[in-house]
């Protein structure tokens, strides 16, 4: 599809660049965790404060990936000369915009992986339960009264 010289020099750019974007996520995630040791090692009872560091690490990495991995396979099919490398290359193109909103998003609306995030929505097969009449019985009168104190306040 290309000749050997462009196609070589084509491979050669984006190795460097998504290896300089790997490289600078883990830079900026070892910043961040080494800002977290600096603040627990000053204030040790801002353990909840420093996690914040954590859950910013999380995200620089979850958003990095999508990039990673779309840049990946489309460098594995620019570099056999598979015509399907332009389909990738729109996909990383768009996936590189993404993680930057995503990067966004997140930080505005607080929410990434945490400690707890693993152990609050893993599914065990084994642990199966479904919850008895009863006890969704229990939880609708606790919602109605956590809504009846919503609205009195």
């Amino acid at each position: 599809m290309y000749s050997a010289l462009p196609q070589a020099f084509g491979t050669s750019y984006y190795v460097i660049s998504l290896s300089v974007n790997i490289v600078i996520t883990i830079l900026i995630t070892i910043r961040l965790l080494l800002y977290r040791r600096r603040m627990l090692n000053t204030l040790p009872d801002a353990v909840e404060q420093a996690s914040d560091y954590v859950s910013l690490a999380t995200i620089m990495i979850e958003s990095a990936a999508l990039y990673s991995v779309l840049s990946l396979i489309f460098i594995i099919t620019y570099a056999i000369g598979n015509p399907l490398n332009q389909t990738f290359l729109t996909a990383a193109s768009c996936g590189q915009q993404i993680a930057g909103f995503l990067i966004i998003y997140r930080v505005a609306q607080g929410r990434a992986w945490d400690q707890d995030t693993v152990t609050k929505h893993s599914r065990s097969f084994g642990s199966l339960a479904f919850a008895s009449s009863k006890a969704r019985q229990t939880n609708s009168s606790e919602t109605d009264t956590l809504e009846q104190e919503a609205s009195d306040v």
